[in-house]
């Protein structure tokens, strides 16, 4: 169970992650719509790095808390079978043109926080 962060209780309720990321208090409004511009571009990055390995467009996104910081989970979906050794070499070249992507465009701080999944 994932758990939010309430400013008078501590963790204490279960919530909606992505949709009260958006509505959290503790975010002012300039620096959510900066977020959700980073995840818009970090995501479309992603579908580009990933198709142009064969691996589909087919990526979901969660966000769950840490304690305040939200992390995000990329999970590409991938409608075949990939032995664990090839998943582990496309992991990594993805990972790779990923950290890249992000300090070209200053978001290294975004990525530290983010996890990448193929299933």
């Amino acid at each position: 169970m994932v758990y939010s962060v309430d400013k008078n209780y501590g963790y204490n309720k279960p919530s909606n992650i992505v949709g009260d990321f958006f509505k959290n208090k503790f975010f002012k409004k300039s620096s959510t719509e900066s977020f959700e511009s980073k995840i818009t571009e970090f995501y479309d990055e992603l579908i580009k790095i990933s198709d142009n390995l064969g691996l589909g467009k087919n990526i979901s996104i969660d966000t769950v808390y840490d304690g305040s910081y939200p992390e995000k989970v990329f999970t590409i979906n991938v409608p075949f079978h990939i032995d664990r050794k090839e998943k582990y070499s496309l992991l990594d070249q993805i990972i790779n043109d990923m950290v890249i992507f992000s300090k070209e465009n200053n978001m290294f701080d975004f990525y530290k926080d983010t996890y990448i999944l193929i299933k």
